[in-house]
């Protein structure tokens, strides 16, 4: 008997396809669409920026190519009409409340804060279910509750924590206050990779297209690395600036050009 044995190959273990995404459209083409709907939004002061939103989502799905097919957007340009003009009658309410008494104005962006959640969470919804490829259509089973604690509870209390350490270091001297402060603010700032990776796992995670759900591992230090290289390119610009005041200052070159 023979003791060497032959690796077995299970059916499930077979390999998989790998179809990369692929973007057919073009610069110009874009740019002749986008002139048209800045032009005819500035025209019909704002109404067609809904058909204008339709026509670009549109150009983009359709441009996208996966394994020779492409991705279709079904939105109606009323349905968007009829939630922006939903939005500006709020917002103008607000205004007009404001000069009735400071406090509606108040109340009315704590109300707005409140269900902000509720509004991105059926919007999801909505977005993924106008969404189809081959005729099917994605969708969307994240829920309410845990779009409440990513989006609204977790910033409550990570500011709530910070708040209270800032807080106790009045009670001490005036320097370690603002040594508190500043270590405060850094964290909230350094968290927001975190908290933008939360959300796209959130976002991504709770997909499906037809009955199949999607999955998605993201990495924290993925997001950290761009947002890094982000506050690179904007903060880069700004010390070039400084550096360059500085060497002007030093060799005595005032603003008008004299030395």
């Amino acid at each position: 008997m023979s003791n060497t044995s032959e690796p077995q190959i299970f059916p499930n273990e077979a390999e998989q396809q790998v179809y990369p995404f692929e973007f057919r459209g073009t610069g110009m083409e874009y740019f002749k669409i986008w002139i048209v709907n800045v032009l005819l939004t500035i025209v019909t002061v704002y109404i067609y920026s809904a058909w204008a939103k339709v026509r670009t989502n549109r150009y983009f799905y359709g441009n996208t190519v996966l394994d020779n097919s492409s991705f279709e957007y079904h939105v109606k340009p009323l349905q968007i009409l009829l939630s922006r003009i939903i939005a500006a009658v709020i917002l103008v309410a607000i205004v007009f409340g404001q000069n009735v008494h400071p406090g509606v104005a108040l109340v009315a962006w704590g109300v707005i804060v409140v269900f902000y959640p509720w509004v991105m969470w059926r919007s999801l919804r909505f977005n993924s279910q106008m969404s189809s490829y081959r005729n099917i259509r994605f969708g969307f089973d994240g829920k309410l509750s845990t779009l409440y604690f990513i989006a609204l509870g977790l910033p409550i209390i990570i500011i709530a924590v910070l708040a209270g350490f800032t807080y106790l270091s009045t009670f001490g001297p005036k320097p370690l206050f603002a040594g508190v402060l500043g270590v405060s603010v850094f964290i909230f700032y350094g968290l927001w990779p975190w908290f933008a990776k939360l959300m796209s796992s959130y976002q991504l995670n709770n997909l499906r297209y037809g009955t199949t759900p999607f999955s998605a591992a993201l990495k924290t230090l993925s997001f950290y690395a761009v947002f890094g290289k982000a506050l690179v390119l904007f903060l880069l610009p700004a010390l070039i600036v400084g550096a360059l005041a500085v060497i002007a200052n030093f060799m005595g070159i005032d603003a008008a050009g004299g030395v």
